[in-house]
């Protein structure tokens, strides 16, 4: 699985987990109906997880939590006649997904340059020389 497909896979559950748990976990149908900053707080914690673990897909972040989101609203107890305007509210709430996973990226960014070490310790697995003249 590529980053990038990567990201979407983990954006879309992010923002389908957080309407589909929603009812159990707040006991509110739509997440941004409980009290502050449960809504906010999970797209903001799960996009900084998504940038500080899968940096340079924001595109796939935001696309994944969009979507995740728009489809969450066709479960059982939504009302679908405000499904369109549901798609342009979670558009506007997965914006607060992409803060979190900008805000991660740029800690993965300034991780990596005070710890040089670490970028080290990221060559893929199989790739060492095991040659005599790598030795």
């Amino acid at each position: 699985m590529t980053n990038r497909n990567a990201a979407a896979f983990w954006a879309f559950l992010l923002g389908f987990g957080l309407w589909a748990s929603s009812r159990f976990v707040v006991g509110k149908l739509e997440p941004w109906d409980a009290d502050w900053p449960y809504y906010s707080g999970v797209m903001l914690v799960g996009g900084t997880a998504l940038g500080l673990t899968l940096p340079g897909q924001a595109r796939a972040v935001f696309f994944g939590l969009w979507v995740g989101q728009a489809l969450a609203l066709l479960l059982p107890g939504h009302d679908r006649s405000w499904f369109l305007l549901g798609c342009v509210t979670t558009g506007i709430g997965g914006l607060l997904g992409l803060t979190g996973y900008l805000a991660g990226v740029v800690a993965h960014v300034g991780w990596r340059k005070i710890n040089p070490a670490a970028e080290a310790n990221t060559e893929p697995a199989g790739k060492h020389d095991t040659s005599e003249s790598g030795r």
